[in-house]
């Protein structure tokens, strides 16, 4: 406000100045043409009037001329009656040239004619002009402009002056003519025209003057003041109002302005209450729009972090439930039962990482729940590389398919065979540790798009905890497996042959059944080893232990006791079932083709057979372990056996002069062993 304060008073100012010139030269316009218009009015009978008074004062003197030749001078008689001229004549007519010869050199008479009655020029001012002939006026006094002069007539009545002049001859004095400039005898009119002009433009001055000041005093300043009211109230100031210093125009425009200003006011107040009940409005819209965009997004922050707080107890609880047990199969069921709880996704499969027949790598499933729970992905075996599974194994990287109906192209050009499901969204994560893939995990949803980058992200880190697990579990099976399995053969050690007899024996005499132990010796192998080598040996000797195994059943137990001998462990089997197995592992040696086998004494491999049976070839008192008991018996039988010249079998019964049993009594008999094929 404080810098416009300066152009709003010039403003003011200006606009007074304008008002005021505006008026003032409208004011002088008027008067102007009023002065005009009267002048031109006035022209015709001013021109009348100085004709007028010009004629009659050129008259007064053509008068004057001729009453010269006309009275006679003071103290002379009348002329006499017998018509004689006077004596005076004379002294008249020069008395009248004098006079005439006066008034010539006036400036302003131009010339003066005297004619006689008849209108001949008797005397004139001017040369050759005497007794020219003129017109005689009819009237008594006559007034004409001729070329730019004023020429006044006067005729003199008709007298007995005349009378005599005319009876004598002489030239008496009809008419007088005074001429006199047009210009002079109007100078007085000029005079006029000169005076009224100057009055008239001092009278035209001191009223544009008046009407200025009285304009600026009266109009302009409180239209200025309006104006400068009405540039406030333009720029927003609607509380500002005119003042009314009377009942006229001003005064009503001032009412007015005030009255529109209360109006536009209140319109203002209104509006600026409906604007600010709107603005209110939007601000609570806005407010309650950023409220619930911020409740959305604290909720989808609260599901996201619910998601990874459950996704992190998952994978603290599967380290913990997993890393506590090293039972695959138990692992796997843990790890279903970890998905099925904490992830509430029930349709999922575990696939891991097997070997075929052939030896080669194939995923197979371990557990499969929900939808995938079904024959036709039970029987389903995938090698490394086919299908959506065997991808994963062979990539070690996750496959999102979003849509199955739509698969990407990449998953939709597989090599192999794929799930036998066509649509709903499938997530594949790899169990992987330390870039080995040990097996995959697969979820299935229904709908598509069921799974994002968190499920993707989560999934595999479960996949990794599940894999260390696997890895652990597979460890401790193959330490396991070590600790209790034949480094060459492949058969039990000494050390589980021992747990397994001990357990076998408590089961026989608890449920009363027999127990046959087979102690079995290479023949010769010490001379086939230094024949043919230790790797023919060590070959030789996993040759034994495959027809071994292959010669038995099941529930039966083989084991290399030690160098060349080997032991095996037939539960619930009797001294008959025991020779007749016994005889079939003789037989089962003799057809093993291995190198150097034709070079052995007996012309092929061959062993010697120690039988014992429990609890017959127990002793009464027994001294030590029962299985150092029983394993001993059949140790000495197999001894035996290898004397009376090897390939054969012998019973520790034979040892100890105790009778063969060729069958259990009814109640005790257990059931016959059913040898393989």
């Amino acid at each position: 406000m404080s810098e416009s304060a300066p152009d709003s008073g010039e403003g003011e100012a200006r606009v007074r100045r304008r008002i005021g010139t505006r008026l003032a030269l409208v004011c002088a316009g008027a008067a102007v043409a009023l002065g005009v218009g009267a002048l031109l009015l006035l022209e015709p009978v001013e021109r009348a009037t100085v004709a007028r008074v010009a004629s009659d004062q050129i008259g007064l003197l053509a008068e004057a001329v001729a009453a010269t030749y006309q009275v006679a001078p003071p103290g002379q008689p009348e002329p006499p009656a017998d018509g004689e001229l006077p004596a005076a004549v004379p002294e008249r007519v020069h008395r009248a040239e004098e006079i005439l010869a006066q008034l010539t050199h006036a400036e302003s008479v131009e010339w003066i004619d005297v004619l006689d009655h008849q209108g001949r020029v008797q005397r004139s001012t001017r040369p050759g002009r005497v007794g020219t002939q003129r017109e005689v006026p009819r009237r008594m006094r006559d007034a004409s402009v001729v070329e730019d002069e004023l020429v006044v007539s006067y005729a003199m009545p008709f007298t007995q002056a005349c009378q005599q002049c005319h009876a004598g001859q002489q030239d008496p004095v009809g008419v007088v003519q005074v001429a006199v400039a047009r210009q002079v005898a109007q100078s007085a009119f000029t005079r006029f025209h000169l005076l009224y002009a100057g009055s008239l433009a001092v009278a035209f001055a001191m009223l544009a003057a008046l009407v200025f000041f009285a304009t600026n005093r009266m109009v302009a300043r409180p239209v200025a003041r309006l104006a400068r009211l009405m540039r406030r109230a333009q720029q927003g100031d609607f509380l500002v109002r005119a003042r009314v210093e009377g009942n006229d125009e001003l005064g009503e425009l001032s009412m007015a302005f005030n009255q529109m200003l209360r109006a536009i006011t209140n319109l203002k107040a209104s509006e600026i209450e409906r604007e600010g009940a709107l603005k209110s409005a939007q601000a609570q819209v806005a407010m309650k729009k950023q409220l619930e965009d911020a409740a959305e997004r604290l909720q989808l922050s609260n599901t996201a972090l619910q998601r990874r707080v459950q996704g992190q107890s998952l994978l603290m609880e599967a380290a913990h439930r997993l890393g506590s047990t090293l039972d695959k199969g138990a692992l796997v069921e843990r790890l279903a039962r970890l998905v099925a709880d904490n992830l509430g996704r029930s349709d999922f499969a575990v696939w891991l990482v097997r070997e075929n027949e052939q030896g080669e790598p194939v995923l197979q499933v371990g557990y499969a729940a929900g939808a995938l729970d079904r024959a036709d992905v039970a029987a389903a075996s995938y090698a490394v590389g086919e299908g959506v599974v065997g991808l994963v194994a062979e990539t070690g990287a996750p496959v999102l398919v979003n849509d199955l109906a739509d698969p990407p192209q990449h998953v939709r050009e597989l090599r192999g065979k794929q799930l036998p499901i066509v649509t709903g969204s499938l997530l594949c994560a790899p169990m992987l540790h330390k870039g080995r893939v040990v097996g995959v995990l697969t979820f299935y949803a229904t709908g598509a798009r069921s799974f994002d980058s968190d499920d993707v992200a989560l999934l595999q880190a479960l996949g990794a905890q599940a894999a260390m697990a696997v890895v652990n579990a597979d460890l401790y099976q193959q330490t396991l497996e070590l600790s209790v399995t034949d480094a060459l053969t492949g058969l039990m050690n000494r050390r589980a042959l021992n747990r397994i007899l001990d357990a076998e024996l408590v089961r026989a005499q608890r449920f009363t059944t027999p127990l046959v132990v087979l102690m079995l010796d290479v023949d010769h192998f010490k001379q086939y080893n230094d024949r043919m080598g230790h790797l023919l040996g060590d070959e030789a000797l996993r040759s034994v232990a495959q027809a071994l195994g292959s010669s038995i059943r099941k529930v039966d137990a083989v084991a290399r006791f030690g160098g060349e001998e080997f032991c095996v462990v037939l539960p619930r089997t009797d001294e008959v079932a025991g020779l007749d197995v016994a005889e079939k592992l003789l037989r089962a040696v003799r057809a093993i083709a291995v190198p150097g086998a034709d070079g052995q004494p007996l012309g092929q491999l061959s062993i010697s057979v120690g039988l014992a049976v429990y609890p017959d070839d127990m002793p009464p008192a027994i001294e030590g372990s029962p299985v150092d008991v029983l394993l001993n018996a059949a140790d000495k039988a197999a001894y035996q056996a290898k004397q009376r010249g090897r390939d054969r079998v012998v019973l520790a019964a034979d040892l100890s002069g105790r009778k063969r049993r060729p069958k259990l009594d009814e109640p005790s008999r257990p059931e016959k062993a059913k040898l393989p094929s």
